[in-house]
């Protein structure tokens, strides 16, 4: 509290308020609405007790958050008398009573810690007038040393008998003492024990013995058991009635909650809650002669044993010797508040088990307070849920109502009104003001709903209600309207509200609200109502009403004026966005635009109101509308039907055309293209100009065609010095109303492809560099590029092109550069030229590698094992027409080991199986021949729990090279991975292995070669559990390869690597269809980042994927399946910097799951050769080919020699163009002949190359294996 008044200022107001009341008295009217406010403040302020002032009035105690206590008068009148704080002494705030001092004062008691023993009690007594009588901080009544609590406090003429729960026996017991009028203690100190009974004692309650002294009844646990004992003290403080108390009810089960009054004979009558298993909490009472012999029956007598709950009960005297009991009860949904009386002789009065006092449907009551009101009956006041104001814990209020002796209700049903405010009030406190009125003081949270302050008012019942105003005071005619604020005081709950007219029927409100006794809301529907003014009427629920005249005027509109709309003009078909509507009187309703011709309606959407001067809305005009200027606009007003006909004032016109497309969208100069399709919407059946423009040049259509509203055709002749770019705009006009559209950046004229017509030097050996000093052709472009791509096994990606190195465009006629034919096959090599836009020229076997060591072409096959549980085998296939002789080398850890002599006749194939020669061994293999041959190299294994062997292969590469790259690798998710090294040099070597570790980035480990030998090296032993791309290089040339394993071994798969990146890598196999799953694993090994897109092929044409970008020397894995499942598919992997690309494909057949991987390659090539191939009844071989090219090709496939008689099979077939097909051995050896068999595919198309990969599945797809082919001439 900040309400501080103490000394002279106290006697000064007090004095003041006494003159002032002597010349008013306002008992028995109600005070100011919604009561009066006795304590505010910040934080919270408790009411404690309400007490008579003896003058009609009250006294307020109340106690605040920060340990003070605190007394306020209130006058008869309701006005704030005399402020006094009872003590400020800290924690001055545990268990605080008040009562009367017979003297216009109060007196009160109380126990606080404020010497820090756990609690001692006090008194204090404040005079009529709010002076301090017993000191400044109270008096002290117990101060030992033992904590106590539960002050209870009775004023006898001026001085105070407090009770009170002591623990200085180690439990709770009854202790009492008094204080004479001056303040002055007095009986034995630290007061005398009514009861020191054994277990606990709690909760005295007190009233007076009508001799000066005390009866007091607590709760009492001696039983075990809670029962109900009182005592009486006379005045010189002498326990009177049986030791440790008189036992008022001992039963069965709790018995708590005591409260009493005198029965004006001496004794008194104590009240109960009883709980029982059966009927839960039931309401007792029973009386105590001044003798201490309790009447009535053993145990009292039952008020109420209905079901439930019936709890909390307060009891007030009936004036003749009995007394009226009320409670919380739980019969019914909801809590109640019902109230019994019982005689003095102990006969119940009312209906059994109570009468209701308040029963509201769907809405608790509770904390019932009771006064005598003098006349035989009580008043009772409660915290009332009836009224909801909202989400925030506010629906509670307090009502009051008045019994009569016969237990009849006196003011309104349910219950009079003393607060209905919003947010919460509750706890009420009350005393009877002497006219059989109350005063009613509570807890109230309308200033904070967090804080409490404390209020007051007197508790009557309901006058008739006052309308004074109403918030707005009037409407239009054409819906309605809401009320926020009909003013005026004492409106109930559920009041009636209306308007009235004499001769008109009443607009009734609806969604009523009484916001407050102050305060109603409500709406009134005022559609068709008659214009002028209206009665305001208001019924109370119990009947009572006011009205005042003329308070609310109805009006109506005028109709809206439509003047103008813009735009004026729409095309078929068009859909017009906020279209304005200007004039005036437009009002903010929904309204009707429409557009009108003969029969023909556009109606209006969204429309908005902008102003009384303007509306607007969205009109779609349909695509067949009739086209004029002779449209109307038509306005109207939905609430009334007022309109407004604005006459021709919108034209419709046809759209102008509308180009989307071109088809084809490039030419090349001096090209002539016919019959061009340009598609769109909106063309007519009229004379049409087509153009294709850029800056100042244009390019005219002829014999334009007009096909349908969706497409035209026409005939374009690009000069052939047409200006090259994809920024030709392509413009189109309907030349009868001059309407056009231009469709920018739509057409690309392109420079015409590159031709080659020679080479110098056409030839060279493979032991260097050669410079080409002239390559001759057409269309040669800065930025243009070369390769050679000939015989098998050569080139940057180890099967085929050899890539040109210096290329300098000396003019569009001639380029030169270099070719670095070190190791390269020999034999005839095809020349391509490709300028940067993509376009290239080839010119067939253009040039020839000679051997620098005749008859010396070679195969290195890096891994092979015939221990561990593997089985290894190489197979050869001869793509030539004669015979050749091979050689094979084993390099195991002991050395090279040389295996027999192999011939292999032409067009043919031959296995070889190595543990024949070196036993049980890890090893690489060496192939040498005296012509180009096709090696690569099968192995097979059985995993633990596996139903058949698992098997992986890879085609061999044709010479060393100090760089490798392999973009797969992991050694997570059950994957080990192995590093192969097969070192042909003399000499040991130490490789540099990069692992380009997946989201972390390079980590660099060092392992050394012997000489003539491989060894192998586990990627989790060098870097842990990462998924990582792989990079090794050497100071000498080796050649590595990759073998990874999952799950025990269970399946597995291996891949050569690939010696140079490139922009562009292809891989010919794919599919993400029948169970499979496909990894598409890339490979930045530069130190900058690459940008990837992925073109997917199939067999309806290529799908282009998002790009992604890539951090330097790092890898990245696409998951095919999320982005085209389904789909049997070649990739394209491009880049704006050198990458690798690697497949790796997962499938289950049901027997565990398998997988085969194989590199890509880094471009496209006339044929390829596969060593390895069986169509046999545990074998399928499937070629699969990849057509690059714009235009379909023609390709043929060979199945060389094995069990083939009399010589290979040979088919033809005819690709799409940017397309992929598989073609299945068994379409062509039956498997029943168990043939084996190598591959070869060719494109026959002249300027046209492929891509080919051979996958084999073995024991019904339990396993499988995929590689790469030789490049073959």
């Amino acid at each position: 509290m900040r309400l501080i008044l103490t000394g002279a200022a106290v006697v000064l107001c007090a004095l003041l308020l006494v003159t002032f009341l002597a010349t008013a008295s306002l008992a028995g009217t109600r005070w100011t609405q919604n009561g009066v406010a006795v304590a505010t403040g910040n934080g919270d302020q408790d009411v404690i007790a309400v007490v008579t002032d003896g003058a009609g009035g009250a006294i307020v105690v109340w106690q605040d958050d920060e340990g003070g206590i605190y007394a306020r008068r209130v006058t008869s009148a309701g006005t704030l008398a005399w402020y006094s704080e009872v003590s400020g002494a800290w924690q001055s705030d545990l268990d605080v009573s008040a009562d009367p001092d017979g003297l216009g004062g109060v007196v009160l008691g109380w126990c606080d810690d404020r010497d820090g023993g756990g609690g001692d009690t006090y008194a204090q007594r404040i005079d009529s007038t709010g002076l301090r009588l017993w000191g400044e901080n109270g008096v002290t009544v117990c101060d030992d040393s033992f904590p106590q609590r539960n002050a209870a406090v009775l004023g006898v003429g001026g001085q105070a008998i407090l009770a009170w729960t002591d623990m200085r026996s180690g439990m709770n017991d009854i202790y009492a003492g008094k204080v004479l009028a001056d303040g002055t203690p007095t009986w034995t100190a630290d007061g005398v024990a009514l009861c020191e009974a054994s277990a606990n004692q709690d909760e005295p309650v007190i009233t007076t013995d009508g001799a000066g002294g005390a009866i007091v009844a607590w709760e009492d646990e001696r039983n075990y058991d809670y029962d109900i004992y009182a005592q009486r003290v006379d005045s010189g403080g002498t326990p009177r009635w049986m030791n440790d108390g008189t036992d008022i009810t001992i039963a069965e089960y709790d018995q708590t909650s005591p409260r009493i009054i005198t029965d004006g004979a001496g004794g008194a009558i104590i009240s109960w809650q009883s709980w029982h298993p059966v009927t839960h909490m039931d309401i007792y009472a029973r009386k105590v002669n001044q003798f201490g012999v309790p009447q009535w029956l053993p145990g009292g007598i039952p008020l109420c044993t209905e079901s439930h709950y019936q709890e909390c009960p307060e009891i007030a005297t009936d004036d003749a010797g009995g007394a009226i009991v009320t409670w919380e009860d739980s019969r019914a949904s909801y809590r109640d508040i019902y109230a019994a009386r019982i005689s003095t002789a102990g006969a119940p009065l009312w209906t059994a088990d109570g009468v209701g006092v308040c029963t509201y449907p769907n809405s608790p009551e509770c904390e019932p307070r009771i006064v005598a009101d003098g006349s035989g009956g009580a008043v009772i006041a409660w915290t009332d849920y009836r009224v909801f104001y909202g989400p925030e814990d506010d629906e509670m209020d307090i009502f009051a109502q008045r019994v009569d002796s016969g237990g009849n209700a006196q003011w309104t049903p349910q219950g009079a009104a003393v607060c209905i405010h919003e947010k919460n009030q509750y706890r009420p406190m009350l005393v009877a003001d002497g006219t059989g009125e109350a005063i009613v003081a509570w807890d109230d949270h309308r200033a904070e709903l967090y804080d409490t302050d404390v209020y007051a008012q007197r508790a009557m019942d309901d006058p008739p209600p006052t309308v004074t105003s109403i918030t707005p005071s009037s409407g239009h005619n054409t819906g309605t309207i809401a009320i926020t604020d009909l003013a005026g005081q004492d409106f109930r709950l559920d009041p009636v509200v209306k308007l009235q007219m004499p001769e008109q029927s009443d607009i009734n409100a609806t969604d009523v609200r009484a916001v407050s006794s102050t305060k109603i809301t409500c709406n009134f529907d005022l559609s068709g109502a008659v214009a002028g003014s209206w009665d305001v009427y208001v019924e109370n629920d119990d009947g009572q009403n006011h009205t005042l005249p003329g308070a609310f005027e109805v009006l109506e509109y005028p109709p809206p004026n439509a003047t103008g709309i813009a735009p004026d003009t729409g095309e078929r078909g068009q859909v017009l966005n906020d279209v304005s509507i200007t004039g005036s009187d437009f009002r903010d309703v929904a309204t009707t635009v429409e557009l009108r011709r003969g029969a023909d309606t556009i109606t209006g959407t969204d429309v908005q109101f902008v102003s009384a001067a303007q509306i607007t809305a969205d009109l779609s005009i349909p695509a067949g509308a009739g086209v004029g200027s002779d449209w109307d606009l038509y306005v109207e007003h939905e609430d009334d039907g007022r309109n407004d006909t604005l006459l021709d004032c919108f034209t419709v016109t046809y759209p102008p055309p509308n180009a989307t497309g071109i088809a084809p969208d490039t030419g090349q100069r001096g090209q002539v293209l016919n019959d061009v399709s340009i598609t769109g919407s909106d063309f007519r059946d009229v004379a049409t100009t087509v153009e294709l423009r850029r800056g100042a040049d244009t390019i005219t259509g002829t014999d334009v065609q007009f096909v349908s509203a969706a497409q035209i055709t026409a005939d374009f002749s690009i000069p052939a010095g047409a200006s090259v770019g994809s920024d030709w705009d392509l413009y189109v006009e309907h030349e009868d109303d001059g309407r056009n559209d231009t469709l920018d950046n739509a057409f690309t004229v392109q420079y015409p492809a590159p031709t080659v017509t020679s080479v110098a030097p056409d030839s060279a050996p493979n032991n260097g560099v050669v410079q080409i000093t002239d390559l001759k052709g057409t269309g040669f472009r800065n930025g243009a590029s070369a390769y050679l791509t000939g015989p098998m096994g050569s080139g940057t990606a180890g099967a085929g092109t050899i890539t040109a190195g210096h290329v300098s465009v000396v003019t569009s006629t001639k380029l030169t550069c270099s070719f670095d034919l070190e190791g390269a096959a020999t034999g005839s090599y095809d020349l391509k030229v490709r300028n940067s836009d993509g376009k290239s020229a080839t010119l067939t076997d253009a040039f020839t590698v000679t051997s620098s060591e005749p008859g010396s072409n070679a195969w290195y096959l890096p891994e092979g094992s015939t221990r561990w549980g593997f089985t290894t085998y190489v197979a050869i296939s001869n793509p030539n027409p004669d015979p050749v002789d091979v050689e094979v080398t084993y390099m195991t850890e002991a050395g090279p080991v040389q295996g027999p002599p192999v011939h292999i006749e032409g067009l043919s194939r031959t296995t070889l199986y190595p543990e024949t020669t070196v036993g049980s061994c890890d090893f690489s293999t060496r192939i040498t021949s005296d012509a180009p041959v096709v090696a690569d190299r099968t192995m097979m294994w059985t995993g633990p729990g596996a139903p058949g062997p698992e098997y992986h292969a890879s085609v061999g590469v044709t010479s060393p090279a100090k760089t490798w790259y392999m973009p797969e690798g992991s050694s997570r998710w059950g994957f080990e991975t192995w590093l192969l090294i097969q070192n042909p040099n003399e000499s040991t070597v130490t490789c540099t292995v990069t692992y380009m570790i997946q989201g972390e980035g390079p980590a660099v480990r060092y392992h050394a070669v012997d000489a003539n030998s491989r060894a192998s090296f586990s990627m989790e032993n060098d870097i842990g559990q990462k998924d990582a791309s792989i990079k090794v290089e050497c100071e000498k040339p080796v050649i590595p390869e990759r073998a990874m394993y999952r799950n025990n071994r269970r399946e597995g798969h291996d891949s050569i690597g690939t010696t140079g990146p490139s922009p562009t890598f292809y891989l010919a196999e794919g599919t993400t269809g029948w169970g499979f799953t496909t990894y598409v694993l890339v490979q930045n090994p530069q130190n900058t980042a690459a940008d990837v897109t992925l073109t997917y092929m199939t067999g309806s044409g290529p799908v282009s994927m998002p790009s992604f970008s890539m951090p330097p020397q790092s890898r990245h894995t696409v998951r095919v399946n999320d982005q085209l499942p389904g789909t049997d598919l070649s990739t394209r992997v491009e880049a704006n910097v050198p990458i690798i690309a690697e497949r790796a494909m997962y499938w289950d057949n049901g027997t565990g799951e398998a997988c085969h991987d194989s590199v890509g390659t880094a471009g496209p090539s006339k044929a390829f050769c596969f060593g390895d191939g069986a169509s046999t009844l545990d074998a399928e071989t499937w070629t699969c080919v990849q057509n690059l090219s714009d235009d379909e090709v023609e390709i043929r496939i060979s199945y060389l020699g094995g069990f083939v008689e009399p010589g290979p099979v040979t088919f033809t077939d005819t690709m799409p163009a940017n397309s992929r097909k598989t073609y299945n051995m068994a379409d062509k050896l039956n498997p029943e002949g168990m043939y084996t068999a190598g591959v070869k595919v060719e494109c026959l198309t002249p300027g046209a190359e492929i891509m080919a990969e051979r996958a084999m599945y073995f024991n019904g797809r339990g396993a499988g294996t995929v590689t790469i082919g030789g490049y073959a001439e």
